[in-house]
This record gives structure tokens, sequence and C-alpha cells, in this order.
């Protein structure tokens, strides 16, 4: 009742678990998109300096899968 829409006769308040998880989706994708971004800058050049992430790493299903086995699907 409280997350229907308001024409739907709730409340309007957003699924926040929803949210959350596509809030976390967006910055994964700016954060591997390299966004001109001062927190994107910051990780990249403490962490990835040579602008690249670990071998292991493969285009960064790594952080995608640990999302998903986390949070579960979206």
């Amino acid at each position: 009742m409280v997350s229907k829409s308001k024409e739907d006769g709730g409340l309007g308040v957003l699924d926040l678990k929803t949210q959350n998880k596509a809030l976390l989706l967006k910055n994964l994708h700016k954060f591997f998109n390299k966004a001109d971004i001062p927190w994107v800058h910051l990780i990249w050049e403490k962490y990835y300096r040579n602008g690249k992430l670990p071998n292991h790493i493969k285009e960064g299903v790594f952080l995608v899968e640990r999302y998903f086995e986390t949070f579960g699907q979206v």
C-alpha cells in the first residue's frame, strides 16, 4: 500500500531495495566507463594507476557477480 503509486491509491513511496540496486549499478557503470567525476578519478588513480583493471577482473564481471551474490537479481 505504501509503495503503490499515488494514482493506484498508495502513498507513492519508492521501493528502497529496488532503488538501492539501481543506484549501485549506476555507480558501477560510472566506474567502469571512467566517468569524469571526482570519486571515479580518485579510485582509478589510487588503485589502478596504470589505467587498467587487474588481469583477473574481466570487464567488471567480478564486481557485478559479487553484487548479484550479495543482493540477488534485480
